[in-house]
């Protein structure tokens, strides 16, 4: 869990720095210099910056499904028969 909030953290900090004009792009600060294909690239990336921070917190926050819900869709699906899926189910709650 820390090494993920590492690595979330260490992306957030470089894609801060990659806008910073005069560090990368020999200071063609304006549309990363490339007109209006700057204006392009200067949208997909703060698309793609958006999209990291929205799955940083997806996976800090753990909206993921609990086992107690993957197990009744493995039942639902018939990949277990009932007896299985009770067995089963007592080991969770213990």
């Amino acid at each position: 869990m820390k090494s993920k909030i590492l690595i979330y953290l260490i992306i957030l900090i470089e894609s801060v720095n990659l806008v910073k004009a005069n560090n990368i792009l020999g200071g063609y600060g304006h549309m990363f210099g490339f007109g209006i294909f700057g204006f392009l690239i200067m949208i997909l990336f703060w698309a793609a910056l958006i999209y990291l921070i929205y799955l940083a917190i997806k996976n800090l926050t753990g909206q993921r499904e609990s086992a107690l819900e993957t197990l009744k869709q493995r039942y639902a699906k018939g990949e277990i028969n009932k007896k299985k899926f009770e067995e089963m189910k007592r080991d969770l709650r213990r």
